[in-house]
């Protein structure tokens, strides 16, 4: 892939490692933006949890692509959710479509509709779809979670 950007989460691991998330694509990548996720009082997830957007220009259309890795514990992921929602809505142009990918850990429970917004939703099977065809998010804004500067690498 000719395109990729990692953001890591600036915690170090016992080996020395670090974890993040990451975007590869075959088309350019631009208005990178990475967000440093927020813990509720005393979590029991201690791992520091990123997000991270990318435009991606796809023939004539616009398309946002969010990836990010939520917490295990339901609490933490409630607060991952609600700071991956700015990546999501805010800034957006209106003709901007929009992809969200990652490890959400969600439960069989998880309620997207009273976080995202919109009707309830329910799995159903994946099928292609052209990007004019995609329902667009509504526009609203959250505060309180922390951009990160990530890291992009892309080559010719």
């Amino acid at each position: 892939l000719e395109h990729s950007v990692w953001v890591g989460s600036g915690q170090k691991q016992e080996d020395g490692t670090e974890e993040g998330v990451a975007l590869l694509s075959r088309l350019p990548l631009s208005a990178l933006l990475a967000l440093n996720l927020t813990h509720p009082p005393r979590p029991q997830d201690l791992n520091t949890r990123v997000a991270l957007r990318a435009e991606v220009e796809w023939g004539e259309e616009r398309v946002s692509v969010v990836t990010t890795h939520w917490s295990y514990i339901r609490l933490t992921q409630c607060h991952n959710a609600l700071d991956t929602r700015t990546l999501l809505v805010d800034p957006l142009p209106p003709s901007t479509h929009l992809v969200l990918l990652g490890d959400l850990n969600l439960y069989t429970d998880f309620d997207a509709s009273a976080t995202f917004g919109g009707p309830p939703t329910r799995p159903t099977p994946a099928s292609p779809s052209p990007p004019s065809s995609l329902p667009m998010p509504s526009k609203a804004s959250q505060a309180g979670a922390s951009p990160a500067a990530p890291t992009a690498s892309t080559s010719p």
